[in-house]
């Protein structure tokens, strides 16, 4: 079945500033060849920022090594998103967090993006809650999740830089288009880099 241009054109005209930012940054590679240019001009003539065009053109081809090491040598060039502090280079890690109340047991692991000794205080915080009020679910939080969650930050204590550097390839190349519509506006990637820390589990 072939796509009705003119009916997408009309849809994208229609569409508001914030969603059609939004697709540019996100879901440019996600739509069609023939879709990708009707977005590009719908940008171009509302007079968007331009340098949507730039996350745009990085979504739609594969990256290089030397292209993702770039993105990630931004990443940790940043200010702490948590504390604020600069020049403290960026690493990731791996937030596991258990709570139980009696047959309910809750369990999430996301990662973090932060200097060091915020990703460490975040890590040992969670440690203690989770040694304190993961237990008290069974079987769930007294014979599985909680002691999984604490044998894990042990482990992966060998494994920081490796694991720093997996979450760090894997937000650099997912949210490409963010950071290079934002490339020269550090502040909003560090404002991004926050949410992305406090919403994905």
């Amino acid at each position: 079945m072939s796509l009705d241009l003119e009916q997408i054109k009309n849809h994208y005209a229609k569409m508001n500033d914030a969603k059609l930012e939004n697709i540019a940054k996100f879901e440019m590679a996600l739509l069609e060849p023939a879709v990708q240019p009707i977005v590009i001009a719908e940008i171009k003539r509302r007079g968007m920022d331009e340098n949507l065009l730039a996350g745009i053109a990085a979504q739609t081809k594969t990256l290089s090594d030397e292209e993702v090491e770039e993105l990630k040598d931004k990443l940790k060039g940043l200010a702490c998103p948590s504390c604020g502090k600069p020049d403290q280079g960026l690493v990731g890690g791996i937030i596991r967090k258990v709570r139980s109340i009696v047959l309910f047991t809750q369990y999430e692991q996301r990662p973090i993006i932060a200097c060091p000794a915020c990703v460490e205080a975040e890590r040992k915080s969670q440690l203690i809650k989770n040694s304190l009020f993961g237990w008290w679910g069974f079987p769930s939080g007294l014979l599985y999740r909680t002691p999984q969650a604490i044998i894990n930050h042990f482990r992966d204590n060998g494994k920081r830089d490796a694991i720093s550097e997996g979450i760090l390839t894997h937000f650099a190349v997912e949210n490409v288009g963010e950071l290079k519509t934002n490339w020269n506006q550090e502040d909003k990637i560090v404002s991004f880099v926050r949410r992305k820390n406090s919403t994905q589990a």
